[in-house]
């Protein structure tokens, strides 16, 4: 997908979530010799690692032109998601409108609908 989204026809908008009150403190380990080739990361936090590789990846798309949007949320809880959720749903509604469709009225999602009441002996 990475690969599409980099050399790829411009047909999506890349969206990061960022959470900026992350409470995880999980690190890689320093005494352990993995032999990986990792161990620059040794005594990293995860947290740390995340975020400079959705820095790289910015820095890559952003340089091949595919549009990226990045959302920050305060912190990971039933109230930012449910706002994460409803700016989608508001989003969603607003695009749809300036197509000039209306998204609240969907003849595919009744037929498909009547089938399945149809099946169920409704």
């Amino acid at each position: 997908m990475g690969q599409f989204i980099q050399d790829g026809t411009r047909s999506l908008l890349e969206t990061f979530l960022v959470v900026d009150g992350v409470e995880a403190k999980l690190t890689i380990p320093t005494d352990f010799a993995f032999g990986d080739g990792l161990e620059y990361l040794e005594g990293d936090s995860f947290h740390s690692i995340n975020s400079k590789a959705r820095m790289g990846t910015i820095e890559a798309h952003s340089e091949g032109q595919v549009p990226i949007v990045t959302i920050h949320l305060p912190e990971l809880s039933a109230k930012s998601i449910g706002a994460l959720i409803y700016f989608y749903e508001i989003l969603t509604g607003v695009f749809v409108y300036s197509l000039g469709v209306n998204p609240f009225n969907q003849p595919g999602v009744e037929d498909y609908k009547k089938a399945m009441y149809r099946l169920l002996g409704k």
